[in-house]
């Protein structure tokens, strides 16, 4: 910077400078955070003690019908799917439950679970829950 005996030239315009510069970021930041997609999953929320269900004679029978039903109606889901797979031979892969269409985003998760043998064995079960819900757009609260 310049100066005189007055003080410095220029402290002024980069004041202003710096100030335009605040001003081009900050309505750049308001445009970028009203259009951000807010996306939640909604698989998060499945609770792993109702997914059960036992083996009986090499079929598997499920005994979460209910709850996955109330769970896509309360989380608002367009369908959900639950698929289980018995493994060491105990059953035959049984066909996936759907409740509702399977459209729109999806959002996927595994879980591991004990289930009854029909023998008095408890054995592993792996369940995948498939949600579909439509994409939800808004700021971020």
């Amino acid at each position: 910077m310049l100066s005189n005996d007055r003080g410095d030239f220029g402290f002024m315009e980069a004041m202003v400078a710096m100030m335009a510069v605040i001003v081009v970021l900050t309505a750049y930041l308001g445009v970028a955070a009203s259009t951000v997609t807010v996306m939640i999953d909604p698989t998060e929320g499945v609770d792993v003690t109702h997914l059960t269900g036992t083996v009986e004679d090499g079929v598997f029978v499920p005994s979460y019908g209910d709850y996955i039903e109330n769970y896509a109606i309360s989380r608002g889901l367009t369908g959900i799917s639950v698929s289980v797979t018995v493994p060491g031979g105990f059953c035959e892969v049984p066909e996936p439950m759907v409740v509702g269409e399977m459209d729109g985003e999806r959002w996927s998760r595994t879980i591991t679970s004990m289930i009854d043998a029909g023998d008095g064995r408890t054995i592993v079960a792996v369940f995948e829950v498939t949600a579909c819900a439509r994409t939800r757009t808004g700021s971020l609260p």
